[in-house]
């Protein structure tokens, strides 16, 4: 922490804290250490509590004693009043319910029905009421912590009925948490395994059984345990709530506590050679039978591996149990921690043993597998002479070749032969949700960049005077800027620059807490699980790439600086938002050059350029983003991430770093097109797929697993991932953009209303646990197709054909799509939503909207339209600071030209109308049709997660 005494004048009450030996003293010691003043509880010990209260008072702060039944239903005014008085104080900063009791049981049938009531008073209600009587006293940073237990994620059939209170207990914290988070308040727990107190179980049934599963063989220390509840009680832990820290050591493994039986014992032996090239006859790993005979039953080749994807010590050995099921699941069981891509070989007896269905997959190979790993590794020596054969991925380029020379010349674009699978012929249908455009969303070859043709700004003449304006005024302030945050290219690669820059161990773990919570779910590169890896070995100064770490954490920090809103990064850092923005830009760009990022083919250099990208782009530096976004291009095309991995030797989890690092890409890219107007630059075939995980479960667990397949398309929204609900909408949004290019108005809205009905058809039968999903996405379709409906509209203004009557339609249209977007902006409780300022709908509403106010400035709508106009402003300028593009200066421009016109002031706030009070507030012959008109250009992983607690503005 950067100060010791950063809990100085807090009040504490923690409770059970009547011994020197128990977690509970050590808490309030170690509160105490920091500053805190404590309330110690105790229930019928007060010797041993005054201990402990003349412990903390020789440290200098305030303590007293208060005794309490945790079991009365007075038992959290007794605490609150004792704590207010004894300290003459209004307000308690911290709780610490440690109070708590076991009782042990043979079985079921011993338990008493008074036992199970009086466990659960202490253990549940106690805490409850505490917390009850504890809140009017509590202001925005209170802490609240709750200790629980790792029995009641473990369970046990000696502690039922305490294992149920401590699982009682986490829920409980976990909605209290969704309650308080609002109010600045944080409500986490802790949860103890086998800890050294005078109640230890050591030598017990429980407790041997917990040890068999700990990598470290010893009980833990109540000082360790108090570390963690002193942190979750600081100012640092700001941004953590509803969350459950164990102290365990791999307890919680479960798929290896695999209980004796009718097993077969297996030997496993990995061998580890990778800097000597084995042939496709050497197995890597092989699996033999326990009688010591040698018999192979798997074996599973180098040519199936990549080198660096399996980091085992050379002859390491491994003894696992399992149930005598088929050897199909044993091959199952061990691939899931050992990755690998085939296993053939597989022999049982002395004859070839069948797999179960359903897992035969594991022992065959098709020819196509035969034929891409021949090609992996032998050199292609293949003659390209007339009549010579040439190899699957030779005849793939020629293909791919043959595509782009076909669309560059305006030629239809030639099929495959036959037996080919994974390409098809462009649809011709003229079905509303037919599209011939470029589709890479959707596995085919080309740019999904549909929208490239026309920028929204090209629809208003006089905002476009104004766009090109304030991007002649922007180039020139640019050239003779003294000062201000540094851009890359000019700045000095000294290794020793960025020493100054690091934050304190404290707020480097909270930076990259906060970046894992809210920036990796929707920036969907980095693995969590290799990057714990990595800092071990940096912070031991054992990473053979600590130049790498570096650009990597300055990344890290800055995005989770900016995931975090303005007054939220000063609680937490005492420091402006800005200032820590351009310090950590200047980092990463230092950490870069020192990288020489320019020229480096490492995929890991460039996921951090990417990220310094994101980086830009979210801090509105448009213009620099777009410029290097050209040169990301080609460094992608260099190190051939436009490429099908699966056609190289890469592991599987290698191949879907790959294609995460391209997707990525494409929707910076995206981000550059729709909304500073800038042309696509991914114009050109590539082969390469999405990301293969329909969630990041498997792809954040290990290096070692292999990534999950997307699901089945399904019309159940309930069976429904966030990746799936995006890839929905956008193959709807796809074809509908391109198909209302070049149709007559009336058309238009016809393939709009297909669209949106076809969007959201399957929102309308959710279950409860989804509804809250359900509404934000739907929520978020509306506001997308609506921007389609005022595009399109605004086209037939542009091209002059539009009336006073459509005019004002219009103008209705506008002003309702930014009020709905308002109301959900309200309705979600996290920063997440600010992100959408700086997208197409709210924008293009804006402009429609100002542009009718400048030439009809007293009309009944005015003053509700400049409070959603000026309060969009405000909001954008708070989170933006100074740094806009030139399509927002444009918009600031006509802005004050509508304000002189209309006479309005610039302080009217925003105000979400719901429908009921739009429609008690509308004249009585508005037409009410146009309330929320739907829209969309970008539909991202954040949109369907923010109401889960995503909140970073990506892409």
């Amino acid at each position: 922490m950067a100060q010791d005494k950063y809990l100085a004048g807090k009040v504490a009450i923690v409770t059970g804290a009547s011994k020197l030996s128990g977690i509970g003293a050590a808490a309030a010691i170690a509160l105490a250490e920091h500053g805190a003043n404590i309330a110690v509880h105790y229930s019928s010990n007060a010797a041993s509590a005054q201990e402990v209260v003349e412990k903390i008072k020789s440290l200098g702060v305030q303590a007293t004693a208060i005794k309490a039944d945790a079991s009365s239903p007075d038992f959290g005014t007794t605490l609150v009043a004792g704590t207010l008085k004894a300290f003459n104080t209004s307000n308690i900063d911290i709780l610490v319910n440690n109070a708590g009791t076991a009782v042990m049981h043979d079985s079921a049938a011993s338990v008493p029905a008074d036992v199970w009531d009086d466990v659960f008073r202490v253990n549940v209600r106690g805490p409850f009421l505490l917390i009850q009587a504890a809140l009017p006293h509590m202001k925005s940073g209170g802490r609240i912590v709750n200790t629980s237990s790792i029995i009641a994620k473990l369970g046990s059939s000696m502690l039922p009925v305490y294992g149920a209170s401590k699982g009682a207990l986490n829920s409980m914290s976990i909605a209290l948490a969704e309650e308080l988070g609002p109010k600045g308040i944080t409500i986490n727990l802790v949860s103890p395994g086998p800890i050294k107190t005078d109640l230890s179980m050591q030598g017990s049934p429980v407790a041997a059984r917990l040890e068999r599963n700990q990598h470290i063989k010893r009980e833990g220390s109540t000082e360790e345990v108090a570390a963690a509840i002193l942190f979750l009680s600081s100012p640092t832990s700001g941004y953590i709530t509803g969350q459950n820290l164990y102290f365990v050591t791999n307890m919680l493994d479960q798929h290896r506590n695999l209980e004796p039986g009718n097993d077969v014992n297996l030997q496993v032996h990995i061998r580890q050679e990778m800097n000597t090239r084995r042939t496709e006859q050497t197995p890597i790993l092989t699996i033999t039978s326990p009688q010591g005979t040698g018999e192979t039953l798997v074996a599973v080749h180098l040519s199936l591996l990549v080198a660096t994807d399996l980091d085992i010590p050379n002859n390491n050995r491994y003894s696992m149990r399992f149930h005598a099921k088929p050897f199909a699941v044993l091959v199952l069981q061990i691939f899931r921690d050992y990755k690998s891509s085939r296993v053939y070989g597989f022999k049982y007896g002395e004859s070839q043993q069948p797999l179960e269905a359903g897992a035969a997959v594991l022992s065959l190979q098709t020819e196509e597998d035969k034929m891409r790993q021949a090609t992996a590794l032998r050199p292609m020596q293949e003659s390209t002479e007339d009549g010579a054969k040439y190899t699957a991925l030779q005849n793939r380029i020629v293909r791919l070749e043959a595509q782009l020379k076909a669309v560059t010349s305006g030629q239809s674009v030639p099929t495959k032969g036959k037996g080919s699978a994974s390409e098809t012929e462009t649809p011709q249908s003229e079905s509303p949700l037919d599209c011939s455009c470029g589709r890479q969303i959707f596995n085919t070859n080309f740019s999904i960049h549909y929208d490239s043709g026309i920028h929204w700004v090209d629809l208003f003449p006089s905002l476009r005077e104004l766009y090109f304006q304030a991007s002649a005024e922007a180039e020139s302030k640019w050239s003779q800027e003294k000062r201000g945050p540094v851009l890359i290219g000019a700045v000095s690669p000294d290794s020793l620059a960025l020493a100054k820059y690091h934050p304190t161990p404290g707020e480097a773990e909270l930076l990259m807490s906060i970046f894992f919570e809210n920036v990796n779910p929707f920036v969907r590169v980095l693995n969590k699980n290799a990057f714990q890896s990595d800092m071990q070995r940096y912070r031991t100064g054992k990473h053979p790439q600590p130049e790498l770490v570096d650009s990597l954490l300055f990344s890290i920090y800055g995005l989770a600086v900016m995931s975090l809103e303005s007054q939220n990064a000063v609680d937490m850092f005492g420091l402006p938002k800005e200032w820590l923005l351009d310090k950590y830009q200047e980092a990463q760009e230092i950490a870069l050059h020192r990288l020489n990022f320019i020229h480096s083919s490492e995929p890991a250099v460039f996921q951090n350029f990417l990220y310094y990208l994101v980086f830009l782009f979210e801090r509105g530096s448009y213009r620099t983003a777009t410029t290097l976004l050209g040169l990301a291009v080609r460094i992608a095309q260099r190190i051939g991430l436009h490429k099908d991995p699966s056609w190289f030797s890469y592991s599987p989890w290698m191949s879907e770093w790959r294609r995460r690092l391209w997707n990525q890409l494409i929707l910076l890219e995206q981000r550059a097109v729709a909304f500073d107007g800038t042309q696509s630059l991914l114009s050109f075939p590539w082969d390469t797929q999405l990301p293969l995980n329909a969630d990041d479960g498997a792809w954040n667990t290990s290096l070692f697993m292999k990534p999950s397949e997307i699901p089945s398309p399904t019309q159940d929204f309930t069976d429904m991932t966030p990746i799936l609900v995006k890839r929905h909408v956008l193959s709807i949004l796809c074809p509908v953009r391109q198909k209302i290019r070049t149709r007559p108005y009336p058309q238009q809205v016809q393939h709009i209303e297909a669209g949106f009905k076809e969007a959201t058809h399957f929102f309308q039968s959710v279950g409860t646990d989804k509804q809250g999903l359900a509404n934000f996405v739907q929520a978020v379709c509306e506001i997308e197709f609506g921007n389609l409906r005022l595009m399109a509209g605004q086209a037939v203004v542009r091209s002059g054909s539009a009336n006073s009557e459509f005019l004002s339609q219009l103008y209705l249209e506008s002003l309702a799509l930014l009020e709905r977007i308002a109301s959900v902006r309200n309705s979600v409780p996290n920063p997440g939503w600010l992100w959408y300022l700086r997208t197409s709908p709210p924008v293009f509403a804006i402009a429609i909207t100002l542009t009718h106010l400048c030439s009809e400035p007293a009309n009944c709508h005015s003053e509700r339209a400049w409070r959603q106009i000026n309060g969009f402003f405000d909001e954008y300028g708070k989170e933006n600071g100074t740094i806009q593009s030139a399509s927002m200066a444009a918009l600031q421009s006509l802005r004050e030209t509508a304000m002189l016109s209309s006479g309005f002031p610039a302080d009217r706030p925003a105000v979400a109308y719901s429908d009921d009070q739009y429609l008690l507030q509308s004249p009585e012959n508005m037409d009410t049709d146009y309330l929320i008109q739907p829209a969309a250009d970008l539909f991202s992983d954040m949109w369907s997660n923010s109401l889960l607690g995503g909140s970073l503005p990506t892409i």
